[in-house]
Order: structure tokens, then C-alpha cells, then sequence
């Protein structure tokens, strides 16, 4: 069985400098931000007993590019061989750290793209988007209401490359009514991009799919559980940010989230999300993709 990479939220700072409609994990701009690094610290000391090198780690907020002291949380996790270490933000990082967008062991991911206006694309930031490039930095675009039905009045041309994720909706929000208008648009753009030999990363037909043992299964092992550095807690899932399940940061919780063992209720959340789970049936067969670590 092929074995997942272990991916985990760092909830830096709920402060943001934007208000996007869609957005539940934001609060208005606060002055002099700084991030806990010995707790960072802390966490990843004890991740280490599980070889970092399985682990994924996203810098996540608000906007992680307003925390004052975020090159040292850079570069104390760039010492530390994970898997994988990506940094999410609105353009904001690229502006105050453009030594990000450069180096290649960072995957920069940038949500520029807001929205839809009067057949113009609304920015988030004001330069332009991340052009096709080998050094692992990537646009995200969400496909909300607003973009697929109106996608076609815009230029998308800067965006149809291979770095560019269109990301299908989740439930951090309900920005999206699934119509048939905006179905049968959807499909028209699933076409497009597949024209351009891009595809979408993640699909409404594999919301299809969730059977209820696969969502038993993801809640039992969440795919984006979140360690939010401001409460000092790990929820549940990033997807359920008000929702979403606690408990306390410590070295046992943070044992028992690796071994699958942290949440071992299924929350109602979890019997109506539409995120596209990343499991299927077979992986979950023995509901641990970790046996090496449970052995």
C-alpha cells in the first residue's frame, strides 16, 4: 500500500488584509503580528519521532505575510528535511518576501484571483499573476459561483498553465449553490481547461463517490487537521473552521493525531461535506496508512 504524506495546517494568524466574501478563517488587519516559534518548535520536536521527512507542512492564516517574524519560521523549518513546505497567501508574501518565490524547496501557493466584476478580474494584490514556471510557485483559483458563471467574459489566458490550480469549492463557506446553470457551466469549463490539457484539482464527481465509510474514514483520519498557533489547539479539519473539533496542543494529542487516534468521534460536519475526500476505500481497509508508525 502506497504510503500518504501527512499533511498539517499552521495556523499562523487569523489577522488578513482582505475581506473575501467567501473566507471564514479571517479577522481585520491588527498591527505588530508575531507567531509563537518556540511553540513551532515545540511541535515539530515532536514530529520528529516520525521522521519529518512523511510530513507536509502549510503556512496558513489570515495572511501569513503580515507576521513580522515569519523568515524565522522559514527558516527554522527549511533546517528541518520535511516532505514538503508550503506557504499560502493572497500575494502578500511575494511582495514582503520575494526570496520565497525563488527558492524552489518552498511551494509557494498564491489566492490572487477574488472575483468577477463587470467582465474584469478583481485582485487581491496589485501585481500580475504567477506566470508558468520550475520554481514551484502556483495561482489558486476557486471556482466559486461568481467565476464559473462568468468565466468566459474574462481573459483567463496569464492563468491556463500548468501552475495554476482550479480548486473546487469546500465547505469553509456556502458560496457555491450547485444549479443547473452552474452545473452545466462547470462541465463547459472542465472542457476548456481540458483543451489546454489542464484539469481541475479536484472534481464534483468525486463528491459523488463519498460513501458513507469513506467519510467514517476521513473523520477518523482528517486529511487538513489544523494546528492554530493563536488558540494554542489542533482542529479537526481546516475545511470546518467554525465548526470544527479541538483539543489541546500537547505532546500526547499531537501522538495520538499522527497515530489517527485524536478524534475518534464522526461530527455531523462529516455527513454532509462536499470536499472531495483523498482516501478510497482500499486504503482504508485497516484505517491506517501509518501501520510503519503504529507498529
Amino acid at each position: 500500500m502506497k504510503k500518504r504524506r501527512f499533511g498539517i495546517d499552521i495556523f499562523l494568524t487569523s489577522s488578513c488584509n482582505q475581506k473575501c466574501y467567501y473566507c471564514t478563517s479571517y479577522k481585520p488587519y491588527l498591527q505588530k503580528i508575531k507567531t509563537d516559534v518556540q511553540k513551532i518548535k515545540y511541535i515539530v520536536g515532536i514530529l520528529e519521532k516520525y521522521n519529518l521527512n512523511n510530513f507536509v507542512l502549510r503556512l496558513i492564516g489570515g495572511e501569513p505575510g503580515l507576521v513580522e517574524n515569519l523568515s524565522e519560521v522559514v527558516d527554522f523549518l527549511k533546517q528541518k528535511h520535511l516532505n514538503r513546505l508550503e506557504i499560502y497567501s493572497n500575494s502578500t508574501v511575494r511582495v514582503k518576501y520575494p526570496q520565497y518565490i525563488n527558492d524552489s524547496a518552498i511551494r509557494y501557493i498564491e489566492h490572487m484571483f477574488y472575483m468577477i466584476s463587470n467582465n474584469r478580474i478583481l485582485k487581491l494584490g496589485d501585481i500580475e499573476f504567477l506566470p508558468e514556471n520550475q520554481k514551484n510557485n502556483y495561482n489558486v483559483v476557486i471556482l466559486t459561483d461568481n467565476f464559473i458563471m462568468n468565466y468566459d467574459k474574462i481573459d483567463l489566458e496569464p492563468l491556463l498553465h500548468k501552475n495554476t490550480i482550479w480548486k473546487m469549492v469546500n465547505n469553509r463557506s456556502t458560496f457555491v449553490s450547485f444549479t443547473k446553470d452552474y452545473l452545466y457551466r462547470y462541465e463547459n469549463f472542465l472542457s476548456m481547461l481540458k483543451s489546454h490539457n489542464l484539469q481541475v484539482d479536484n472534481t464534483l464527481w468525486d463528491i459523488k463517490n463519498l460513501t458513507l465509510e469513506t467519510r467514517v474514514a476521513c473523520s477518523l483520519a482528517p486529511p487538513s487537521p489544523v494546528i492554530n498557533l493563536e488558540e494554542n489547539t489542533i482542529h479537526h479539519c481546516s475545511k470546518q473552521p467554525l465548526k470544527t473539533l479541538k483539543k489541546e496542543v500537547s505532546e500526547t494529542n499531537l501522538d495520538k493525531l499522527v497515530k489517527h487516534k485524536l478524534f475518534t468521534e464522526v461530527p455531523d460536519y462529516c455527513m454532509t461535506c462536499v470536499d472531495p475526500s483523498f482516501y478510497n476505500r482500499e486504503q482504508f481497509r485497516l484505517q491506517s496508512m501509518w501501520g510503519h508508525v503504529l507498529n
